[in-house]
């Protein structure tokens, strides 16, 4: 079963386009872009599939794959690998950046970046911010507030005073 290399192409590089964007702007959450993340799931479904389909078939005819057939069965699972890997990596960096909003902007994330997210996105930092929130009520008998002091103290040494 032939591939269509044009197409893989295409998704392969929407999935490495997809983490050059949160690296080209560190400082910018980027819109979720939904349609790159479908194609891409739908490009590894297929390689699957394909693969699967040559694996059910010759274990059913008993056979052993040809050389051709077997490059291209791992030339596919190569390219879903790569493809899986962009997109974990992107969910990934974007999980990140909304973890440092929570620390740097504290528990509401203006419109300007919450509109850039996708409904898992906000429920993940709703979640988060829950969990943060939890934490510190647990510590000590009123709780600490870990976002007041973010910045580690300018002198090594603490003078204790007298009296």
């Amino acid at each position: 079963m032939p591939i269509d290399n044009e197409n893989l192409e295409g998704v392969a590089d929407q999935a490495l386009l997809l983490l050059t964007q949160m690296k080209r702007n560190p400082d910018v959450m980027p819109p979720y872009n939904e349609e790159a993340m479908r194609a891409c799931i739908a490009k590894m479904n297929e390689l699957y599939n394909l693969n699967n389909e040559c694996v059910t078939r010759l274990r059913s005819q008993g056979e052993r794959a040809s050389r051709e057939l077997e490059a291209l069965m791992i030339c596919r699972n190569e390219a879903l690998q790569h493809i899986r890997r962009c997109c974990l990596a992107y969910i990934h960096a974007r999980a990140e950046r909304i973890r440092s909003y929570r620390w740097r902007l504290g528990g509401v994330l203006p419109a300007s970046i919450k509109n850039n997210l996708c409904e898992a996105e906000i429920e993940f930092f709703n979640e988060y911010c829950s969990s943060l929130a939890e934490f510190q009520a647990g510590i000590g008998e009123n709780g600490v507030n870990l976002l007041l002091s973010t910045h580690p103290p300018k002198a090594l040494y603490v003078q204790e005073g007298r009296g």
